[in-house]
Parts: C-alpha cells; structure tokens; sequence
C-alpha cells in the first residue's frame, strides 16, 4: 500500500484527537510530528515525545494508533531544511 503525503498539521490533529478519546492519555500531552530520515519501513516522522503523569500507558493505548498512522502516512517534507539537522536529529 503507498503511503499518503500530509502535512504535519494533518497528523498532529488525528493523533491529538485519538490522545482525547484515550482515557490512559488524560494526563499526558503528546508531542507534534517531527520529520525523521526514512526509517527502515520507509517512514519519515514520529511524535516527538509524550510526557505527563501515566505517559507509558499512554504509549501503550496509542502504539498501535500510531503505527497505523506511520503505515498510512508520509509527513509533507520541507524542501529548505538542511539535511545535517535531520542525521543529527535521528542520532541523538
């Protein structure tokens, strides 16, 4: 299946909608999309970072959300960002 191109906006509003339905999610806030270089599935993003009180259990409930999400979707790419940013990103 080819992934569908969307901007960052477009994923961040899905997953953030998913976090309010997801009662292991109330006390967490769930980072924006970020762009990542092609993983090994062929995926160029992931949420940035989910944090708060119960955090691991929100990860639990939303794993399988947010990997239905990364099968689906590519993050639009911006053309002008300087590729270094994004090997230095995924390195640390």
């Amino acid at each position: 299946m080819a992934r569908t191109t969307v901007p960052a906006a477009h994923l961040d509003k899905m997953l953030k909608e998913r976090a309010v339905l997801t009662p292991e999610c109330e006390r967490c806030v769930i980072g924006d999309v970020v762009e990542i270089p092609p993983d090994e599935t062929g995926c160029n993003w992931r949420v940035s970072q989910i944090q708060g009180s119960g955090c691991f259990d929100c990860l639990a409930a939303m794993g399988d959300f947010i990997e239905g999400l990364r099968a689906q979707f590519l993050l639009e790419v911006d053309d002008d960002m300087d590729p270094t940013l994004l090997t230095t990103w995924a390195i640390q």
